[in-house]
């Protein structure tokens, strides 16, 4: 919810770049040699998920794939898949790195309880990673609950690849699933041989986007 939001406020009024005075209100400057986590980011995380109430699938990946190499062996604990027909809003914006129009998806599991936001674009389809639809919030503006998910669920249109095998990159994506480079930063490659292979893609392709015109253009 946040997220549209924010996309919709950053089309309003004059643009301007490199405005270095909106960096402070965003993010939080730690020393450069500072790897964990202040615990006013973590202690009220902590603290919710160890409430038997507050625990999502008893705090136990919601999803994996039964074949780790193969996209399409994904599945869903029970009543955590998501439920097309409980569409809970859509949000506009544009990119030109992904060709034009975007639309979000705010879509609600078959059991309520937690939200998955489905990100489409003209040529691509990708997920981001679920959130609880519980309404506490830390002060960085994010939910207490935790929903854990298999990473490999949450992959962008495009992702860091190793394109040339140095090692010096950490892939995203597993072999033999990158697409094309990304032309606006060759370190990223096309993820949707990945994605487009997930049974939840499909579906949302089939539930959803047949439904309305096609984005290219738009």
């Amino acid at each position: 919810e946040v997220q549209a939001a924010l996309d919709e406020v950053s089309q309003r009024g004059s643009r301007k770049q490199n405005d270095s005075r909106i960096l402070s209100l965003i993010f939080r400057n730690v020393p450069s040699n500072r790897v964990w986590t202040y615990q006013v980011f973590d202690r009220l995380r902590q603290k919710a998920m160890k409430s038997r109430a507050n625990r999502i699938s008893n705090n136990k990946s919601i999803v994996w794939f039964e074949v780790p190499a193969d996209p399409r062996s994904l599945k869903f604990t029970s009543g955590f898949e998501p439920n097309f027909s409980n569409n809970l809003d859509l949000s506009v914006s544009r990119s030109s790195a992904y060709g034009g129009r975007i639309e979000k998806y705010r879509i609600a599991s078959r059991n309520e309880r937690i939200q998955y936001l489905i990100v489409a674009g003209p040529t691509h389809v990708w997920i981001v990673n679920p959130q609880a639809l519980t309404t506490e919030l830390s002060t960085y503006g994010l939910r207490s609950v935790d929903v854990i998910t298999d990473e490999d669920l949450c992959i962008p249109g495009y992702e860091f690849f190793d394109n040339e095998g140095a090692g010096q990159i950490h892939s995203q994506i597993r072999d033999g699933l990158a697409g094309d480079l990304f032309p606006v930063d060759p370190d990223r490659t096309d993820a949707s041989p990945c994605s487009e292979k997930m049974p939840v893609v499909k579906a949302f392709r089939r539930a959803i986007l047949t439904s309305r015109p096609k984005l290219a253009g738009k």
